[in-house]
């Protein structure tokens, strides 16, 4: 069954997303190897993809440093439970 139009802009548009928030916190991310490719006569999928990238520098808590986004401290991120 075929996607409908409206289905798939919305996972371009969140591909679109994922891509764009990778690049911006790995800048200096490239290829590191071949490429495996799926063999198929309908589409070009990338099935593997090795990379080589520097870390994102990290805080004494484990967390990524604040790379331009808003800090969002423990109170925000809990969603209050229903009782």
């Amino acid at each position: 069954m075929a996607l409908a139009a409206s289905a798939r802009g919305w996972y371009a548009y969140q591909l679109q997303a994922l891509l764009k928030e990778i690049v911006t916190r790995i800048p200096d991310i490239r290829p590191d190897g071949e490429m495996e490719m799926m063999k198929s006569i309908w589409f070009n999928v990338v099935i593997q993809m090795p990379v080589t990238f520097t870390p994102e520098p990290y805080n004494a808590h484990g967390a990524p440093l604040d790379v331009g986004h808003r800090h969002v401290d423990a109170a925000e991120r809990e969603v209050p439970r229903r009782g």
